[in-house]
Parts: C-alpha cells; structure tokens; sequence
C-alpha cells in the first residue's frame, strides 16, 4: 500500500505538523497546513515541503483545477523575516505560499478553517451594495452653443 502526502511528509520532517483540507469550489481546492516552531527550520524545509507536495501529490491529480489550486500555508508563531516571507509567497513554483506568522489567533481551534476562509475563499469579507444615485442631467450651455 501506498504512503499518503501526510505519511509520506511527517517521516520526512518529523519536527513539523502537517495537515490536508479539500474543499470544494467548482472543483477541489488543496490546502496544507505546515507548522514550523522556527524561522530557521522554515527557512530550511520549505522548498523541500513545496517539492515533495509537487511530486507525490500534485502530480497525480488529473484536474487542471485542483493542479493550480494547492496552497501550502506555513504557520509560525514569531516573526518571520520581511525578505524570507517574500520569498517564500512569491515563488511561483507548483502551488501558492501562505507565510502566516505570529497571528493572533494562532491558538484558536477554528484557526485552519479562519485561514482557508481569509486567504483562499474569501467567503469572511463582507460585501454591501449601495444604490445607485442618478444624478439629472442637464445641458451645458457652453458646449451646446
């Protein structure tokens, strides 16, 4: 039998959490969850995340869909360097990079799914329409002369 993605990235990186959501957007949506106690071990093991969710999962899904929407969001509790975070969510190799460090939630039991909601579905923000105000027009008599 073959290893999930899961199994297959906590033998990899033992020191680190992992966790899966797929929800369904018009298609499946794929969000990891990883948590790094440090910036040093996410500075590390980032890219080796990113590489192995890419082989062992990403390239086994057949919908153009799910393979452009994985997100793998990296949870710290401190302070991520300015430049480390840059890096991180604007490579653009296989997936979207979500830093999320030091939030004040961090230790909420909804948390993963506050954070698939406010980086992935958006479904928190509040929207209201407000009614078109027609204004009269009239003749500008400069123009019209």
């Amino acid at each position: 039998m073959s290893k999930t993605i899961l199994e297959i990235l906590r033998e990899s990186f033992p020191n680190q959490k992992f966790d899966m959501d797929t929800d369904n957007y018009g298609g499946s949506v794929h969000a990891f969850f990883i948590e790094c106690d440090a910036e040093e071990t996410l500075k590390i093991t980032w890219e080796k995340i990113r590489n192995m969710i890419g082989v062992y999962f990403q390239s086994s899904l057949d919908s153009e869909f799910e393979i452009w929407n994985i997100y793998l969001l990296f949870i710290i509790p401190v302070n991520v360097d300015r430049d480390l975070k840059h890096k991180i969510e604007h490579d653009i190799m296989s997936s979207r990079k979500i830093v999320v460090d030091n939030h004040e939630k961090i230790n909420d039991v909804d948390f993963k799914k506050f954070l698939f909601s406010e980086h992935i579905t958006n479904n928190n923000l509040k929207t209201t329409v407000f009614e078109k105000q027609k204004l009269p027009f009239s003749k500008n008599k400069l123009i019209s002369q």
